[in-house]
């Protein structure tokens, strides 16, 4: 898509599947280099079940995963019976939010970075 177009408003799709979602952080960057964290150790009241289809991320969604009401893995997308979430909070207690891609050259290669802690992690 070629163009004068810019983001106005960023929403983000993940699955991902591992047995432990506290050991998964992932980072989105943009081609200009604006990088946020998507998730951080997301912790889970039902152990350890980290395999999310379709996780939906929304500046205007329910919360974060882990904040309160949102514990409970698989984090699944409205169509799958779950909600759209906020990005997570990082260590340092910071909101990251998707609008600060906004005005962004949506063009060009974005990348998503995964990092995943003692097992292997697949994502799309």
């Amino acid at each position: 898509m070629a163009g004068p177009w810019r983001v106005q408003d960023l929403d983000f799709r993940l699955s991902i599947q591992h047995p432990d979602p506290y050991d998964i952080q992932a980072f989105l960057k943009s081609l200009s280099g604006t990088e946020i964290q998507l998730i951080w150790r997301a912790t889970s009241e039902s152990g350890g079940d980290g395999n999310s289809q379709d996780t939906y991320f929304d500046d205007s969604g329910d919360g974060p995963i882990g904040s309160d009401g949102h514990h409970t893995a698989p984090f699944l997308a409205p169509e799958w019976g779950g909600i759209k979430y906020q990005p997570q909070l990082n260590e340092d207690g910071d909101p990251p939010r998707l609008s600060e891609f906004n005005g962004s050259d949506p063009n060009g290669t974005w990348t998503l970075t995964i990092f995943g802690k003692d097992h292997g992690v697949a994502s799309k």
